[in-house]
């Protein structure tokens, strides 16, 4: 049963989540996703149909976001904002020639042998995966950081280790980088999708 529009409050915020919040299209795990929501980011309540939210983001993008990863609040945010934690992270401490844009390509692969085959948890620089390390082209040197703003809701500071390769990991024919981010499960890899974004490789 939908619950009551009237037993919802007006705002919701993301919380809990390891890397995006995905607004889908329809109320379902095999929907289209529209966008993604980080964590502290913020939004209108429209209704709410089973476990998923029927949300108004940024008052252009409408769509659904499960129950899992929302805070209702009336009206002040419960938790720091995405606004917030974006002041307060240590990437601001690096200067403009030390950052270097990329234009990327952003997907997840977790240990399991759908996405790693038989390399489990070892990576391409003999380390393990865990948070914070990804997947890059050959273009990128094993051992290079990236920071990587889309993802400060998975991991707060942005930056990242480069110490994997893949197959499907590559410079598309446009100048795009794949970057496969390491995630624990197979169900937040298919969660987190694709997204295109600008990344920067940070220089010694």
């Amino acid at each position: 049963m939908n619950k009551h529009k009237f037993d919802l409050k007006e705002n919701g915020q993301v919380v809990d989540v390891d890397s995006n919040l995905c607004i889908r299209n329809d109320a379902d795990i095999n929907s289209e996703v529209i966008y993604m929501l980080y964590e502290g980011m913020t939004f209108k309540i429209l209704d709410k149909k089973g476990e998923w939210y029927n949300i108004n983001y940024n008052n252009n993008i409408v769509g659904y976001v499960n129950e899992h990863y929302v805070e209702e609040y009336d009206d002040k945010p419960p938790h720091e904002t995405y606004e917030e934690r974006e002041k307060n992270t240590p990437y601001k401490q690096l200067s403009e020639d030390k950052l270097e844009p990329i234009k990327a390509e952003l997907t997840a692969y977790c240990n399991c042998k759908i996405c790693s085959e038989n390399w489990g948890s070892a990576t391409a620089m003999q380390t393990q995966t865990r948070k914070g390390v990804v997947a890059a082209p050959k273009q990128i040197t094993l051992g290079s950081r990236l920071y990587i703003p889309d993802l400060k809701g998975y991991k707060e500071d942005g930056i990242f280790d480069v110490e994997d390769r893949g197959g499907a990991v590559k410079v598309k024919d446009d100048g795009t980088y794949i970057i496969d981010v390491w995630l624990k499960t197979h169900e937040e890899v298919k969660e987190f999708g694709r997204k295109k974004s600008v990344i920067y490789l940070i220089k010694n």
